[in-house]
């Protein structure tokens, strides 16, 4: 653990260190905890091989200069989340070792028997959008991968506008053609996703255009565009979707189809048409890490009206620095995970509250951990009251 001494600092930062002014030879270090004063920050080893570093700090006479190169929280919260799932999901060995002796194939999609059949509809099909060669390689290659005889990822990439959303829009409606043609499995069904609301309709906008409307779009209404609101999924409760819709098309701003697409969505939430979208649909468009807290919001904002009171959900690692009166903690786990096994995070989480902490833990974890089980051995000491309590117990002194 290195303590630097920062202006700028944040949770998750990449930091290059150095004992050169020159930078001659690099170490990879991300920022972790704040250290003792505003002024410092932690930063511990970005992987296994800057470890060694470590023991040179601290030397006599050893300077060490750094520069921050770039905040990485979110692609930190991915990995940790991923690295948490490793032997779960089903390409993560393709993901970190792509070499042909150590790739694990996948179980192929195609239906026995149909490959053959399913390289002729996508020939035609690359000849019937008019692809051009790059995007008729990578559209080969990935419904090579779907056989289970090559490598099961295809990355594309490209200047903007040079046809990757329009790339993805054609493979979509090759492998939708080859599911109604029997040549993919019962079971087949795709997940579009993207860091950005813009990015998923794009695609689903393409779809449209070719008249392929067998999709449902999943997120905040307010921030889907306007011509994919009628296939969006109904989550929240009918009252605050139709809200939010009607309040949409009180706008004055809005185009004559723009309020027809609103129009369009409003009547098939009061008819509840989208209900099943999500379990019905052959494509699902929905963002990542759109926002951490979507589901609380409304519970969160309707609390405080009715209260008066000043709450907020946020991260524990968000969280560093500063405190509430009362903290709810939700470990949001009913099994251990390198995350709640962390005791400088489990630190931070245990001593923002001023007055009150109130724990959310499955009986089905801490038994296993034993951070937690020594945290629960002191939640059941006769001072701390009320103790550990159940939900039966919980939900008897919130009536009384």
């Amino acid at each position: 653990m290195i303590h630097f001494q920062v202006l700028i600092k944040s949770l998750d930062d990449i930091w290059i260190l150095s004992d050169s002014i020159n930078f001659t030879k690099v170490h990879f270090f991300s920022s972790f905890y704040f250290g003792p004063s505003k002024s410092v920050i932690e930063l511990v080893p970005y992987s296994l091989k800057h470890h060694s570093f470590q023991h040179w700090i601290g030397h006599p006479g050893l300077k060490l200069y750094g520069i921050r190169a770039l905040s990485a929280s979110s692609e930190m919260m991915i990995l940790r989340m991923f690295k948490d799932q490793l032997f779960e999901t089903p390409l993560v060995y393709s993901l970190f070792d792509p070499s042909i002796e150590t790739v694990k194939k996948s179980t192929g999609l195609i239906a026995e028997g149909k490959y053959q059949d399913f390289t002729k509809l996508v020939q035609d099909s690359i000849i019937e959008f008019k692809m051009n060669p790059y995007q008729s390689k990578v559209i080969e290659n990935f419904c090579a991968s779907l056989n289970g005889s090559q490598y099961p990822i295809t990355l594309v990439h490209g200047v903007f506008g040079s046809g990757k959303s329009y790339l993805v829009t054609v493979l979509i409606i090759i492998l939708y053609r080859a599911f109604t043609s029997d040549y993919m499995l019962e079971t087949t069904r795709i997940v579009l996703s993207s860091m950005t609301n813009v990015a998923v309709d794009r695609i689903l906008l393409n779809l449209l255009e070719l008249d392929f409307t067998d999709f449902v779009r999943v997120g905040s209404i307010r921030k889907i565009a306007k011509p994919i609101l009628p296939f969006t999924c109904q989550f929240k409760s009918e009252t605050h979707d139709l809200k939010e819709l009607n309040e949409m098309h009180g706008a004055e701003n809005l185009s004559v189809q723009d309020r027809l697409d609103i129009q369009k969505a409003i009547k098939k939430f009061q008819e509840s048409d989208n209900r099943n979208l999500i379990v019905e649909s052959f494509v699902i468009g929905i963002t990542c890490l759109a926002t951490n807290f979507d589901v609380l919001d409304g519970l969160i904002n309707k609390l405080s009206k009715s209260n008066g009171l000043k709450m907020n959900a946020a991260t524990v690692d968000s969280f560093q620095g500063s405190e509430k009166q009362i903290i709810i903690l939700s470990t949001v786990r009913t099994r251990s995970s390198e995350f709640l096994e962390d005791p400088r995070r489990i630190n931070v989480a245990l001593t923002r509250g001023k007055c009150h902490l109130i724990l959310l833990v499955s009986d089905s974890m801490y038994p296993r951990s034993n951070l937690w089980k020594g945290i629960m051995m002191r939640c059941s000491q006769p001072q701390v009251k009320p103790g550990v309590i159940d939900t039966t117990q919980l939900f008897e002194m919130l009536q009384d």
